[in-house]
């Protein structure tokens, strides 16, 4: 993918979905907000304290900084605790473990210690008798370890200095005897090993001494805590833009990804490169104003889909040239099979085709209600019935006579409803005598010695989708092709090629998959890109399609013929001045499945005047 492709992607992307960017980030903004304003403030009051040690003289700083390490660890132990909540008597020690934190100032032997209270006097209050506290009971420590090392550093120097007095007076006692000089040299060496100690022992007795008095100094209160003025919780801006940035990131993230798994089919393109079907036409989602007259057929005067099933019709004249029973079926109940079977019936009449819509959906069958047409006559009626199919030399004029009831108020079509429907509906339609009704409508007649021509052109068979509805197979396996119906954002590519997979084996191979409600906003799949790596039975269609095509049957050169003289007709007539259109009658403002109906624009001449149409009786 290009990144022109994908700036533009992610550009409709964020477009689409803006109005959900600023919804959440306006919610989760103004939460944050009303939260934070409405929490109780928090103030935090701040006291430093400075370490030294005093058992070195040298004054190192590392081992300040080290001290002031293990200090700050000291300070919430429950014995400054305790002392600090007997010191205050406003609250108890487990409530100052809670509130109270110490930690050393970056690379000094400083300690801060914080106190977070409601109340900013007590705050300052509850630091301060904690480091009062920590500091006393620090010295006293200290200075009860050095009083304990200086007790036994005075019996060394004692003991030291009792063995250099006895040393002394043996050598007074050699000198009198007169020793030998060996005996004198050897306790010479005696008293000086005793006075050393002695001076060592001393001098340790000195050092420890002087620590005792400078133990005061070792702990020192550098700044003593303050009522603080402002509380450092709730910072409501900062919770505020921490909740907007938040919102703003986690739902983007959520639109990325659900633009990413949604691989659901919208777009023709995507059915031609996920599911590798045909796609002969969009229907685009319109909103339908209310009809004032309740007793009208809803027509939708929409241009964007009368364009669509005008492509489609044209489509499929060329496409299904000797393929003259097409059955209209779904993936889905929903998914608008009726409202393309009814709008694809008219378009293909306005262009001069003998169109027999049949309703084939014997579940939901609602198509008699849109024609207001009774349905006491209808499929399953012939179905059960034989004569109508002898043959004889009347075969012709029965035919006849029992295509007048069927004829509606739009010219060159006829609608056969599903009939009365018994209890049992498994064993309505028989695969031979659906065969032979269909053949029967599509034969050639013959009027005269000069002129023949068939009952039907086309015939349109509604049905219900193929795997909720068990007669839909019968039907598609008397039918000669098929037309898919899904709506845009509804479908996998993976179902959809079941289903055509099994039309393909019922013999009605899909000549195409009519996208229903595709609305604008919706756009191909962006993540994967087209990849064909091994030829299926679909190939074999689109290399048709490459092939220069030639209308042969003669409906198709009727259908076109008929086209480009209705164009020609709609070119050179004006917008201001359009001819009265036929109407036919419903009881409901909607297609039953929720559709859209074309606006039914006919040849002003009646329908006898038109090419190889059936004269009524």
């Amino acid at each position: 993918m290009s990144n022109g492709a994908g700036i533009k992607h992610y550009g409709a992307l964020l477009r689409r979905w803006l109005w959900l960017l600023l919804l959440v980030v306006a919610l989760c903004t103004s939460a944050a907000y009303a939260i934070s304003i409405t929490m109780r403030p928090v103030y935090e009051a701040v006291a430093l304290l400075q370490v030294h040690d005093v058992s070195t003289n040298n004054g190192s700083i590392f081992v300040d900084q080290a001290l002031a390490q293990s200090d700050a660890l000291l300070i919430n132990r429950p014995a400054v605790l305790q002392g600090a909540a007997r010191k205050i008597h406003t609250v108890s020690a487990q409530q100052l473990a809670k509130q109270i934190s110490a930690s050393p100032l970056n690379n000094t032997p400083i300690i801060q210690v914080r106190t977070s209270d409601t109340d900013p006097a007590r705050a300052a209050t509850i630091s301060n008798a904690v480091v009062t506290v920590f500091i006393q009971l620090q010295n006293d420590s200290q200075q009860q370890q050095l009083k304990n090392i200086a007790t036994r550093l005075a019996k060394n120097v004692k003991n030291a200095r009792n063995a250099v007095d006895n040393d002394q007076e043996q050598l007074a006692l050699l000198q009198a005897t007169h020793a030998t000089p060996e005996s004198i040299v050897h306790q010479n060496d005696i008293i000086n090993d005793d006075q050393t100690t002695y001076n060592s022992s001393l001098t340790n007795y000195t050092q420890v001494q002087q620590q005792l008095l400078q133990v005061p100094g070792s702990l020192k209160i550098v700044q003593l805590a303050i009522a603080p003025r402002d509380p450092v919780s709730p910072r409501v801006l900062l919770n505020t833009a921490a909740a907007g940035v938040m919102s703003l990131v986690l739902t983007l993230v959520f639109i990325l990804l659900r633009d990413w798994i949604d691989t659901s089919l919208k777009t023709a393109e995507d059915v031609e490169r996920m599911a590798r079907l045909p796609v002969p036409g969009s229907v685009p989602d319109v909103t339908v104003t209310p009809q004032k007259m309740r007793d009208e057929l809803p027509l939708v005067n929409n241009e964007a889909i009368e364009q669509a099933f005008n492509t489609i019709s044209t489509h499929l004249i060329m496409r299904c040239a000797e393929k003259r029973a097409v059955l209209v079926t779904g993936a889905h109940t929903k998914a608008g099979t009726s409202t393309a079977a009814i709008n694809l019936a008219i378009t293909l009449a306005r262009t001069g085709l003998r169109v027999m819509l049949v309703d084939g959906d014997l579940q939901r069958g609602t198509l008699h209600r849109v024609f207001k047409h009774p349905n006491i006559y209808g499929l399953t009626t012939v179905m059960a019935e034989g004569m109508l199919f002898q043959e004889g030399a009347t075969r012709s004029s029965r035919l006849h006579a029992w295509l007048h009831p069927h004829k509606t108020s739009i010219p060159n079509l006829w609608f056969l409803p599903t009939g009365p429907l018994p209890n049992s509906r498994g064993t309505i339609l028989r695969i031979p005598m659906l065969s032979l009704f269909l053949k029967c409508l599509l034969q050639t007649v013959q009027e005269s010695e000069e002129q023949a021509h068939s009952l039907m052109d086309v015939i349109i068979i509604d049905s219900g989708p193929l795997e909720e509805c068990a007669h839909t197979a019968v039907l598609a396996a008397c039918a000669d092709a098929s037309l898919l119906v899904i709506e845009a954002g509804h479908e996998q590519a993976a179902h959809l090629c079941h289903i055509a997979r099994n039309l393909q084996r019922l013999q009605a191979p899909v000549q195409g998959v009519i996208i229903n409600r595709q609305k604008a906003h919706h756009r191909p799949y962006f993540y994967v890109p087209p990849q064909r790596s091994e030829k299926t039975w679909l190939d074999d269609v689109e290399e048709a399609d490459k092939k220069p095509w030639r209308a042969t049957s003669p409906w198709t050169r009727m259908a076109i013929s008929n086209q480009r003289r209705a164009s020609l007709v709609r070119s050179t007539t004006s917008t201001h001045h359009k001819p009265a259109l036929p109407q036919i009658t419903t009881a409901s403002d909607e297609a039953p499945d929720g559709g859209h109906l074309l606006p039914a624009v006919y040849h002003k001449q009646p329908p006898n005047q038109l090419k190889g149409s059936v004269d009524e009786k």
